[in-house]
Protein backbone atom coordinates (compact mmCIF):
# COMPACT_ATOMS: atom_id res chain seq x y z
CA UNK A 1 0.00 0.00 0.00
CA UNK A 2 2.84 2.41 0.82
CA UNK A 3 4.48 1.53 -2.46
CA UNK A 4 1.32 2.15 -4.49
CA UNK A 5 0.68 5.49 -2.77
CA UNK A 6 4.24 6.66 -3.35
CA UNK A 7 4.22 5.43 -6.96
CA UNK A 8 1.57 8.02 -7.75
CA UNK A 9 3.74 10.88 -6.47
CA UNK A 10 7.35 9.93 -7.21
CA UNK A 11 9.74 7.63 -8.99
CA UNK A 12 11.13 4.23 -8.01
CA UNK A 13 14.12 5.70 -6.16
CA UNK A 14 11.82 7.38 -3.64
CA UNK A 15 9.72 4.22 -3.35
CA UNK A 16 12.82 2.16 -2.52
CA UNK A 17 13.86 4.73 0.08
CA UNK A 18 10.39 4.68 1.70
CA UNK A 19 10.28 0.88 1.83
CA UNK A 20 13.80 0.74 3.30
CA UNK A 21 12.87 3.42 5.84
CA UNK A 22 9.79 1.40 6.82
CA UNK A 23 11.88 -1.75 7.24
CA UNK A 24 14.41 0.13 9.40
CA UNK A 25 11.66 1.46 11.66
CA UNK A 26 10.09 -1.99 11.97
CA UNK A 27 13.43 -3.52 12.89
CA UNK A 28 14.11 -0.82 15.47
CA UNK A 29 10.84 -1.45 17.35
CA UNK A 30 10.60 -3.40 20.58
CA UNK A 31 10.06 -7.07 19.81
CA UNK A 32 7.66 -7.31 22.75
CA UNK A 33 5.45 -4.19 22.83
CA UNK A 34 6.25 -2.53 19.49
CA UNK A 35 7.45 0.75 21.03
CA UNK A 36 10.13 2.64 19.12
CA UNK A 37 11.36 4.61 22.15
CA UNK A 38 14.76 3.86 23.78
CA UNK A 39 15.51 0.58 22.02
CA UNK A 40 18.02 -1.74 23.70
CA UNK A 41 18.45 -5.52 23.65
CA UNK A 42 16.94 -8.10 25.98
CA UNK A 43 18.68 -11.39 26.60
CA UNK A 44 15.88 -13.92 26.16
CA UNK A 45 17.77 -16.21 28.47
CA UNK A 46 18.91 -13.65 31.05
CA UNK A 47 22.67 -13.31 31.41
CA UNK A 48 22.40 -14.20 35.08
CA UNK A 49 20.88 -17.57 34.10
CA UNK A 50 23.09 -18.38 31.11
CA UNK A 51 25.91 -20.90 31.46
CA UNK A 52 28.26 -18.91 29.29
CA UNK A 53 29.17 -15.26 29.38
CA UNK A 54 26.86 -12.58 28.02
CA UNK A 55 26.17 -13.16 24.33
CA UNK A 56 24.89 -10.76 21.71
CA UNK A 57 24.52 -13.34 18.91
CA UNK A 58 21.36 -13.42 16.82
CA UNK A 59 18.81 -15.51 18.63
CA UNK A 60 20.21 -14.79 22.09
CA UNK A 61 18.78 -11.27 22.18
CA UNK A 62 15.70 -9.47 20.96
CA UNK A 63 15.27 -5.75 20.28
CA UNK A 64 13.54 -4.37 23.31
CA UNK A 65 12.50 -0.98 24.69
CA UNK A 66 14.09 0.14 27.94
CA UNK A 67 10.84 -0.27 29.91
CA UNK A 68 10.24 -3.87 28.82
CA UNK A 69 13.89 -4.70 29.47
CA UNK A 70 13.72 -3.16 32.93
CA UNK A 71 10.47 -4.95 33.85
CA UNK A 72 11.85 -8.29 32.65
CA UNK A 73 15.20 -7.82 34.40
CA UNK A 74 16.59 -11.28 35.20
CA UNK A 75 13.25 -13.03 35.66
CA UNK A 76 13.45 -16.77 34.95
CA UNK A 77 11.38 -16.93 31.77
CA UNK A 78 13.22 -18.43 28.83
CA UNK A 79 11.07 -17.82 25.74
CA UNK A 80 9.91 -14.68 23.99
CA UNK A 81 6.27 -15.74 24.38
CA UNK A 82 6.50 -16.37 28.14
CA UNK A 83 8.35 -13.08 28.65
CA UNK A 84 5.68 -11.23 26.62
CA UNK A 85 2.95 -12.90 28.66
CA UNK A 86 4.65 -11.72 31.86
CA UNK A 87 4.85 -8.18 30.46
CA UNK A 88 1.11 -8.21 29.75
CA UNK A 89 0.28 -9.00 33.37
CA UNK A 90 2.80 -6.45 34.67
CA UNK A 91 1.59 -3.67 32.38
CA UNK A 92 -2.06 -4.34 33.23
CA UNK A 93 -1.13 -4.05 36.90
CA UNK A 94 1.14 -1.04 36.41
CA UNK A 95 -1.19 0.94 34.15
CA UNK A 96 -4.53 -0.11 35.66
CA UNK A 97 -5.71 3.47 36.24
CA UNK A 98 -4.83 4.56 32.71
CA UNK A 99 -6.51 1.49 31.19
CA UNK A 100 -9.70 2.23 33.13
CA UNK A 101 -9.78 5.85 31.92
CA UNK A 102 -13.25 6.46 30.48
CA UNK A 103 -13.64 7.10 26.78
CA UNK A 104 -14.66 10.67 25.99
CA UNK A 105 -16.41 11.62 22.78
CA UNK A 106 -15.26 14.66 20.82
CA UNK A 107 -18.52 16.39 21.74
CA UNK A 108 -17.87 15.85 25.45
CA UNK A 109 -14.30 17.12 25.09
CA UNK A 110 -15.52 20.26 23.32
CA UNK A 111 -17.59 21.17 26.39
CA UNK A 112 -14.55 21.23 28.70
CA UNK A 113 -12.35 24.23 29.39
CA UNK A 114 -8.83 24.23 27.94
CA UNK A 115 -6.86 22.90 30.92
CA UNK A 116 -9.29 20.10 31.77
CA UNK A 117 -9.58 19.13 28.09
CA UNK A 118 -5.76 18.99 27.86
CA UNK A 119 -5.62 16.63 30.87
CA UNK A 120 -8.35 14.38 29.48
CA UNK A 121 -6.70 14.28 26.04
CA UNK A 122 -3.35 13.45 27.65
CA UNK A 123 -4.97 10.58 29.57
CA UNK A 124 -6.66 9.40 26.36
CA UNK A 125 -3.32 9.43 24.53
CA UNK A 126 -1.66 7.47 27.35
CA UNK A 127 -4.46 4.90 27.30
CA UNK A 128 -4.23 4.49 23.51
CA UNK A 129 -0.44 4.08 23.71
CA UNK A 130 -0.73 1.44 26.45
CA UNK A 131 -3.49 -0.40 24.61
CA UNK A 132 -1.37 -0.50 21.41
CA UNK A 133 1.51 -1.94 23.42
CA UNK A 134 -0.75 -4.55 25.05
CA UNK A 135 -2.19 -5.46 21.65
CA UNK A 136 1.31 -5.98 20.26
CA UNK A 137 2.27 -8.08 23.29
CA UNK A 138 -0.83 -10.21 22.77
CA UNK A 139 0.20 -10.82 19.15
CA UNK A 140 3.69 -11.87 20.29
CA UNK A 141 2.21 -14.32 22.81
CA UNK A 142 -0.04 -15.80 20.12
CA UNK A 143 2.70 -15.97 17.50
CA UNK A 144 4.21 -19.19 18.82
CA UNK A 145 7.38 -19.79 16.85
CA UNK A 146 7.19 -16.61 14.76
CA UNK A 147 10.28 -15.32 16.56
CA UNK A 148 13.04 -17.92 16.58
CA UNK A 149 15.21 -17.95 19.67
CA UNK A 150 18.30 -20.13 19.89
CA UNK A 151 18.23 -22.24 23.05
Amino acid sequence: MVKSMVDRFAGDLVVDFCVDEYEASRLSACGYCGSTVSITRDHVIPSSWARESRSYRDGDTIRCCRECNSVLSDIALFSVESRANYLISEYIRRYDAAIRTPNWSDEELAELDYSLRAKVESARFEKEFIMRRLSHLTQVVGSGDAINVRQ
